[in-house]
């Protein structure tokens, strides 16, 4: 799948504002589990929750990889902000905290806007 930054944030848009999903769907997404052992860190239908540091609010992260490199979407929650980061990534390896520093990086980054 090619798409653009743009793409990938009007769908993460879509996602939270209740355009693409039915109501129902929706608050499956919202309904959030913690994460055994990590306060700030939550998971709501296939999407991790942070809280941002500061006033930010709640950051929603949907992140996946293909064979190379590793792609972070984030969405505010009061939808004001959006952001994609792309990074390579060895697959070969273990995710660890290549994966969180990237996410988290982009998560500060974001909530610095």
């Amino acid at each position: 799948m090619v798409s653009t930054l743009d793409d990938l944030a009007a769908l993460h848009e879509a996602l939270l504002d209740g355009t693409l999903l039915s109501p129902a769907m929706t608050d499956q997404l919202e309904t959030l589990v913690p994460y055994p052992d990590q306060a700030n860190l939550s998971f709501g239908l296939a999407h991790e929750v942070v809280n941002g540091p500061g006033a930010c609010g709640k950051v929603w992260t949907k992140g996946g990889a293909v064979y190379g490199y590793y792609t972070a979407v984030l969405t505010r929650e009061d939808g004001a902000q959006a952001a994609v980061a792309t990074n390579q990534y060895n697959m070969a390896c273990p995710a660890g905290a290549g994966v969180a520093n990237l996410t988290n990086a982009a998560i500060d980054a974001l909530c610095a806007l």
